[in-house]
């Protein structure tokens, strides 16, 4: 009877492990997309007067579009920071989703390593989420900053993508924190038998 649900076992297995590869590979895809969109969002605050960027050179500030060719260098620099931490934020996300895929396909789903990775993947999603929803106002003001005292935007936005993010990330920490009490039991239980 047992010997019949092994291969049972083994083919779900396989499954979940050729699941997470194929997983795990489009999330590489989704972080160089990242480091793609970083890079591309870099040059348009660099060189806003590039061919290339006509067009895309502006910063949507509630009402106001603000072309980024007309802000100083002292407003710009701050800004890329801003990028900078925001996608380092969103490819730490990328990168930990990869572990945990990682950690699926060699059919290691209940280790206390793969249920870190499912916490710290929810950690990233919060942080990422946190961060944006604060970036956004200081961004706004640092691109008004040379505008007139009366011209001066603090545009405070949370999105949907903000909201996601929250929601995800809080559900992923939760998930990974019960499954590691669950890994807990288990191994206790086996330790009493």
């Amino acid at each position: 009877m047992t010997l019949s649900k092994t291969p049972n076992l083994n083919a779900r297995t396989r499954r979940i492990q050729n699941g997470a590869r194929a997983t795990k590979w489009a999330i590489t895809l989704c972080t160089l997309a990242v480091l793609f969109f970083w890079v591309e969002d870099v040059f348009v605050m660099v060189m806003p007067t590039h061919p290339f960027f006509q067009g895309f050179a502006t910063l949507e500030i509630g009402e106001l579009t603000r072309p980024i060719v007309e802000m100083t260098w002292a407003q710009r620099l701050p800004l890329i920071a801003l990028v900078t931490v925001s996608y380092s934020l969103l490819a730490g996300v990328t990168l930990s989703v990869r572990a945990v895929c990682t950690r699926f396909q060699s059919a290691d789903f209940f280790s206390g390593k793969t249920l870190d990775n499912i916490f710290s993947v929810g950690v990233w999603f919060i942080s990422y989420a946190v961060f944006n929803i604060a970036a956004w106002p200081v961004a706004t003001f640092i691109a008004t900053l040379d505008r007139p005292e009366n011209e001066r935007v603090v545009d405070v936005a949370v999105g949907s993508d903000e909201v996601f993010s929250l929601i995800l990330g809080a559900l992923l920490l939760l998930l990974g924190w019960v499954m590691r009490e669950a890994a807990l039991l288990a191994e206790e239980n086996r330790q009493i038998i």
